[in-house]
C-alpha cells in the first residue's frame, strides 16, 4: 500500500463514520418530529372538543400526575393552545435541523464518491 493509498483509506473511515452518524441523527429527528406532531395534535383536538362546552357552567379537571385538579375551562384551553403552538415552533427548527443534516449527509456521500473514484484513479495509473 502506497502512503496516499492509506490516506485515502484513513479519510475513507472517517467520512463513512461521520455519515453514520448523521444518518442516525437524523433518524432520531425524525421520530422526534413525529412525536411532537402527535403531541400538537392532540392538544389542538382536545381544545376543539372543549370548545364546544359553556365556560361558565362547565367544570374541568387538569390532569396532574396521578390526580386530576379542577381547573377554569378558560385557562384549560389557553394552555392547550399554547402548547401546540409551542410543539409546532419545535417542530419547525427540528425541521430545520433536519434538512442541515440531509444535507451533511450528502455531501459526506459525495466526498465518499469522489474518494472512491480517486482510488480507481490510483490504481488505474
Amino acid at each position: 500500500m502506497s502512503i496516499d493509498d492509506e490516506h485515502l483509506r484513513q479519510i475513507f473511515v472517517a467520512m463513512e463514520t461521520k455519515l453514520q452518524t448523521s444518518s442516525r441523527q437524523l433518524a432520531s429527528l425524525r421520530a422526534q418530529v413525529q412525536v411532537k406532531e402527535r403531541e400538537r395534535r392532540i392538544s389542538e383536538l382536545s381544545a376543539k372538543e372543549l370548545d364546544q362546552y359553556p365556560e361558565a357552567s362547565t367544570v374541568a379537571y387538569k390532569s396532574v400526575g396521578r390526580m386530576f385538579l379542577q381547573s377554569n375551562l378558560k385557562s384549560l384551553k389557553k394552555g392547550l393552545r399554547d402548547r401546540a403552538s409551542e410543539n409546532e415552533k419545535e417542530i419547525k427548527a427540528m425541521q430545520v435541523a433536519a434538512k442541515k443534516l440531509e444535507k451533511e449527509a450528502g455531501d459526506v456521500e459525495r466526498s465518499i464518491r469522489d474518494i472512491l473514484e480517486q482510488r480507481k484513479t490510483l490504481e488505474s495509473s
